[in-house]
């Protein structure tokens, strides 16, 4: 109806477990019912309310404590990518580098998303982050900007903000895609949606001094 093709679109959706649901509101799958069926209904759940025949990236929303159940899932999604359902499979909010080593290590379709909060508390995931760029994973930064206000605010930040009339939160954005990464965003203004794309698109861009400036910030360097 807007004239824009399924293939012009990129649609990532979740497997949530039981544990993290939101129970105030109708589960997406039969809560009774094995973890690898939960998997099956909660996806074709998904595909109806999102109106779609296929997903582009299917996150596990969290990695369970037991592995083995982490690895119940991972199948469960690789049977998806069999079927043309899914493109991509990844994971949300990792709970160290040796999770995310094993499941990389034992599973045939290996992770393409890793998708974590993006904070101080975790030290910027600066392993995790690493070890993605080096096995060609995308790492998802969320709470970005609501989790890094000092950051925002600090010299490192402004100094390029000014320099290129940009926003802090544009010249934050723009140094984690420098980075490799992939920041998201939650917003539903229009103005700050065309001004988080524009970073994609400036000429010119941060300069090798702003991007270390920033990158003590984070912890890569």
């Amino acid at each position: 109806s807007h004239g824009i093709k399924r293939s012009e679109v990129f649609i990532q959706t979740k497997y949530t477990p039981l544990d993290s649901q939101d129970r105030t509101k109708p589960l997406p799958y039969d809560a009774s019912a094995p973890l690898d069926e939960q998997v099956r209904q909660s996806f074709a759940t998904s595909l109806r309310n999102l109106g779609t025949h296929y997903v582009d990236s299917l996150l596990l929303h969290t990695t369970f404590e037991e592995h083995e159940r982490t690895m119940v899932v991972w199948a469960q999604f690789e049977a998806l990518v069999d079927a043309g359902l899914v493109r991509f499979v990844g994971l949300s909010n990792v709970r160290s580098l040796a999770a995310l080593e094993r499941v990389w290590t034992e599973a045939r379709v290996k992770p393409a998303v890793v998708q974590n909060r993006f904070y101080a508390d975790t030290g910027y995931d600066v392993a995790i982050r690493r070890f993605c760029l080096e096995h060609e994973i995308c790492y998802q930064s969320f709470w970005t900007l609501t989790a890094n206000p000092a950051a925002l605010e600090s010299a490192a930040v402004m100094s390029p903000a000014r320099r290129l009339a940009w926003t802090p939160a544009q010249v934050v954005y723009r140094y984690l895609i420098e980075m490799g990464c992939a920041p998201l965003t939650g917003t539903t203004s229009v103005e700050h949606m065309r001004d988080d794309l524009a970073v994609l698109a400036a000429r010119e861009g941060l300069s090798d001094a702003e991007l270390r400036a920033i990158a003590r910030l984070f912890g890569d360097l």
